[in-house]
């Protein structure tokens, strides 16, 4: 049984060993490839890892874990060195600024112009077109039986059609009442 001390020095160098093989850019672009992948769909990293996680008596229990680790190592644009936190990080300190001390006199200076608030684009800046126009009141057809269209046209004289005839049931319907008793 490895102590946690054993474990943190083996991550370690398999962390730089990942490192110096991220030297060579096939090799990272490779390893690379294989994040989010299964150990089998990662053949090309396998060829850089396989001797430096399986031949290992610690990380061949884990080996999903050393290959996503390497993987993520390699998918990093520039490699940071460990005792600096890595760019771009909230905690990244400020380079030290020179302080000059204030003249007496006060200089003048010109007036700083504040960017124009960020515009819409053109779409959402054109106004909705207007509403159609709808009466004051509903508008009720007129009262009364359809008059014949002129010279035979069709439109508003009785429909020439037919309803389809009711088609045969064994069963009765279900919206007839049966005539009350009595």
């Amino acid at each position: 049984m490895t102590t946690a001390a054993e474990r943190h020095a083996d991550h370690d160098l398999f962390i730089d060993t990942v490192r110096g093989l991220c030297q060579d850019p096939g090799a990272r672009r490779a390893i690379s490839r294989s994040r989010g992948r299964g150990l089998s769909h990662c053949a090309d990293a396998h060829s850089y890892l396989a001797e430096h996680v399986f031949r290992h008596p610690i990380r061949k229990y884990a080996p999903r874990a050393h290959y996503t680790v390497a993987a993520l190592i390699a998918a990093t644009s520039t490699p940071h060195t460990p005792d600096q936190p890595p760019p771009n990080t909230p905690c990244t300190p400020r380079p030290p600024q020179a302080h000059h001390h204030r003249s007496p006199r006060r200089h003048h200076r010109a007036p700083t112009r504040t960017p124009a608030p960020p515009q819409a684009p053109p779409a959402a800046r054109q106004t909705p077109p207007p509403a159609p126009l709808l009466p004051d009141r509903p508008v009720v057809p007129p009262a009364g039986p359809r008059q014949p269209a002129p010279h035979g046209m069709p439109g508003t004289a009785a429909p020439t059609w037919a309803a389809p005839s009711p088609r045969p049931s064994c069963a009765a319907p279900s919206h007839t009442t049966a005539p009350p008793a009595g």
